[in-house]
């Protein structure tokens, strides 16, 4: 069951969900895990990603401006933003895997 936590008994564990409470026993709870409040790890992901995709393009970018003659220099940009965009999805995707972690706080034996 997924709720927010509201208080504690020696006999249960009361959760709020959509405006109700719920008092599950203690002996019913198998474990409890937190999940984290922030999305943080979602930006940095994205933040990452961007600067990895911008390089990566930038890389890929001079190499083929230096191989035609100059002929696709003006692509550069374009092939900047495209690795940036591509490498913003994939930070994007693993820090938004990462923030949805739970931590679990209790184990019943």
């Amino acid at each position: 069951m997924r709720g927010n936590y509201a208080a504690h008994s020696e006999q249960s564990i009361d959760l709020s969900d959509n405006q109700q409470l719920v008092s599950i026993p203690r002996v019913q709870i198998s474990d409890i895990r937190l999940r984290p409040k922030t999305r943080k790890a979602m930006w940095i992901g994205l933040g990452v990603g961007v600067a990895a995709g911008a390089a990566i393009g930038a890389g890929i970018g001079s190499g083929v401006s230096n191989e035609s003659g100059g002929d696709f220099s003006n692509l550069m940009p374009v092939v900047i933003g495209v690795c940036a965009g591509a490498g913003a999805l994939v930070g994007l995707g693993i820090g938004s895997v990462l923030a949805n972690r739970h931590r679990t706080i209790y184990r019943a034996r």
